[in-house]
């Protein structure tokens, strides 16, 4: 469920071995929502949030798909084909950042680049 005002006043990470990420949010106007009482433990309480975690063995599971022979060699496929456009764009283009503000112009700006890497790797 996805909380209809936005999620923007706290966002809290919690870290350790045991428990690999906790993030706790709390929307700004919580007790102005219809759904309040679906979606927070304790909506009567002024401090009341609500706590999206990942499962404590998903990592476990994570590390033991990457080790298979097959992730590996998709991994190395990846970094032939991919890494090496990111790494352009970043060292020779010198790409670190986007220069406009917005998602629109950010996307305009990256589709700029990409054409841009391709011209030059065209004309290689």
């Amino acid at each position: 469920m996805t909380s209809p005002t936005p999620i923007t006043e706290l966002r809290i990470s919690i870290s350790s071995a045991s428990f690999p990420s906790l993030w706790v949010y709390k929307a700004a106007h919580c007790q102005d929502c219809a759904l309040e009482t679906q979606c927070l433990t304790n909506p009567h309480n002024v401090r009341s949030s609500r706590k999206i975690s990942r499962d404590s063995k998903e990592h476990l599971a994570i590390i033991a798909i990457s080790k298979s022979s097959q992730s590996q060699q998709r991994l190395k496929r990846r970094a032939q084909s991919v890494e090496s456009v990111f790494s352009n764009l970043k060292h020779n283009l010198d790409f670190r950042r986007f220069n406009l503000r917005g998602m629109n112009q950010a996307q305009g700006e990256y589709s700029l680049m990409c054409i841009a890497h391709n011209i030059l790797k065209w004309q290689n």
